[in-house]
């Protein structure tokens, strides 16, 4: 369960699609320290898509160019693609490395279990270690182990007063560990009250950590729609600072979609547009 900032292990990661390729040693004084050849060279974030050349010193890419480059070694990879690594964000891995090694196979270079890890942060990292991990992990803090641990037993009656501030310092303690926040599963816990949420969301937000929601309400049949889940998790991100990301939003829900999408993007223009200084007039 290592925090993004510690388990990413490149800058920009070239996706295992490459694993099989053929490869080959050269000269040892050659310009890069591997040269991936006539691969069609793909960047989501660039736009960029063509056969390219790809030069790499250290953990950095160097270079992407048409001209021949050499290398101390060199990976042909003509008619595979060459592109970042995948970030999957909704992968609980098993801590067996074949599932890592399947995950590698797709192109994935970091799994985050989002939907939440367990409350022995210590003990998840040492049972990855132990299956030799070849891909980035991370995990949030699944919420009912914690509201379990503090003695909130019943998922369908909300937890005591005085046991969520015992969730809050098991979850605190979890990011610390290296949880990268808190994981929900709303839908699964239906006692879980507003309150026992607000305190995880204080949490994520005071820690840097995020929260990660199956929300609460999947349905179209008013009023329990998807749009009215969006609504809490907007007011209670906006309260706290906590970086919220909502799961399955439009297979849980069509009819609801559309609201909820609106309330989303809006809630993003907010954001942007304090952070450049245009709201700060209405910001007590």
């Amino acid at each position: 369960m290592l925090s993004l900032r510690s388990s990413l292990s490149l800058p920009v990661s070239i996706a295992a699609i490459l694993l099989g390729a053929g490869a080959c040693t050269g000269p040892d004084d050659d310009a890069y320290d591997l040269v991936i050849l006539g691969g069609r060279v793909m960047d989501p974030e660039t736009g960029r898509d063509e056969v390219a050349n790809v030069g790499i010193m250290g953990d950095r890419i160097a270079l992407i160019t048409s001209e021949t480059i050499q290398g101390a070694r060199t990976i042909d990879a003509t008619g595979l693609m060459v592109a970042p690594g995948f970030i999957d964000i909704l992968s609980s891995i098993r801590s067996q490395r074949k599932a890592h090694l399947d995950k590698a196979a797709d192109g994935v270079t970091t799994a985050i279990g989002l939907h939440g890890g367990p409350l022995d942060v210590a003990g998840y990292v040492a049972r990855q270690e132990a299956a030799r991990p070849v891909v980035n992990y991370a995990a949030t803090v699944d919420h009912r182990d914690v509201r379990e641990a503090a003695g909130a037993t019943d998922l369908y009656a909300p937890a005591l007063p005085e046991q969520i501030p015992v969730m809050k310092e098991l979850a605190r303690q979890a990011i610390r560990d290296g949880a990268v926040g808190v994981g929900f599963g709303l839908n699964y816990s239906p006692g879980a009250s507003y309150e026992e949420t607000f305190a995880m969301f204080e949490v994520a937000g005071e820690e840097g950590g995020m929260v990660a929601l199956h929300a609460r309400y999947k349905g179209n049949v008013f009023p329990l729609t998807m749009s009215l889940a969006t609504m809490e998790v907007i007011a209670m991100a906006a309260a706290t600072g906590a970086q919220a990301q909502l799961i399955h939003l439009i297979s849980s829900t069509v009819g609801s979609a559309p609201l909820s999408i609106d309330l989303i993007e809006a809630l993003r223009l907010i954001v942007l547009q304090f952070f450049s200084g245009h709201l700060l007039s209405i910001i007590p």
